[in-house]
Order: C-alpha cells, then sequence, then structure tokens
C-alpha cells in the first residue's frame, strides 16, 4: 500500500502539470487506469468480510478513486450508479469510506453540462442535509471543486464560497483542497 500511495501521489502531481493537454493528458490517464482498474476490479465495491484489514479497505479506495478519475468506464459507470441511487434514499449503497470517491467522480465524469449541474446540486443537498453526519457533510462540500468544467457550475461554485449563509468562512478553502 505504502508503495501505491506513493505511486498515486507522485501521477498526481504529472497530471496536474499536464492537465488540458490533449495529446499528453490521455496518456498519463491510460497509465492510471492500467495500474488500478484491475485493482479496482478485484477488489470490489464492498468490503469481502466484516474483519477486513484497514489497509485494504484503503486500498479500495485509492483504487477506485484512481481508476474512475483517470476515466475507467466500468468505474465511472458503478459510481454514477451508486450516486443516482444514494440520492434517491439508498444511502446503504455506498459505504461512508467510498462516499468522497464516488462524488468526485459522478461530478468529474459528468458527460454534460446539465449532469454536472445535476450531481453538484445534488452533493450540495447532501451538505446541507443536516440528517447527515457532519463529516459527510464536509465530504460533500470537499467535493464540490472536484473537476468541474462547464462556466455555469464554476460560476456557481465561485459564488457559494463567497456566500457565508450557505458556506462558513472556516469551510471556504475546502472547495480547493480538492
Amino acid at each position: 500500500m505504502p508503495v501505491l500511495a506513493e505511486l498515486t501521489n507522485q501521477l498526481s502531481h504529472v497530471v496536474s502539470l499536464w492537465e488540458g493537454f490533449g495529446t499528453i493528458e490521455p496518456r498519463i490517464n491510460k497509465i492510471r487506469r492500467d495500474i488500478y482498474a484491475p485493482l479496482a476490479k478485484q477488489l470490489g465495491w464492498e468490503s469481502k468480510q466484516q474483519d477486513e484489514a484497514e489497509l485494504d479497505k484503503l486500498l479500495r479506495v485509492l483504487a477506485i478513486s484512481e481508476a474512475g478519475l483517470s476515466g475507467d468506464e466500468n468505474v465511472i459507470a458503478e459510481a454514477k450508479s451508486r450516486f443516482e441511487k444514494f440520492i434517491n434514499g439508498d444511502h446503504s449503497v455506498i459505504s461512508p469510506d467510498l462516499r468522497y470517491t464516488v462524488f468526485k467522480i459522478s461530478l468529474k465524469q459528468a458527460s454534460s453540462e446539465a449532469e454536472e449541474t445535476k450531481v453538484w446540486e445534488s452533493i450540495f443537498a447532501i451538505y446541507s442535509d443536516e440528517s447527515f453526519p457532519i463529516d459527510q457533510n464536509i465530504i460533500a462540500l470537499q467535493s464540490l471543486g472536484t473537476g468541474i468544467k462547464y462556466p455555469s457550475v464554476i460560476t456557481k461554485t465561485l459564488n457559494l464560497i463567497l456566500d457565508e449563509k450557505q458556506v462558513r468562512t472556516q469551510d471556504a478553502w475546502m472547495f480547493f483542497r480538492a
């Protein structure tokens, strides 16, 4: 796990440097998919046992996150399916340790402005829903800054950051963490 964590860290630096470069970014994402998609498939979305090791849980989150964010179609489809079920009330479909990952993948991999807006608004509704534990509200808030690409959603995000009635000033930094 430490080796994959360091590899992920270094690849994320490379991705951030080359993001938006049409000939380089796809190649980097292919490398990420080649590494993480088979691992995500092997580990699956659910814990295999009650006493699963903590490192295995962390590895599952890492593999699913990297595979989905780099464009693996199977992981993206599963994340979007689970996200849809989650926002329709089945909160058991995404374990708390995978929620940030699923929210990020669903938002970053939205295929249209309408889909991105819908996902963004659904995640914001989770943040605003006081029936969720505070850590889940924070996870929702952090994921709102991930991979948005359409100007209307970027503007909505920037306006939200500046709106102290909707997001507390001390929480605004969380958008930039993503």
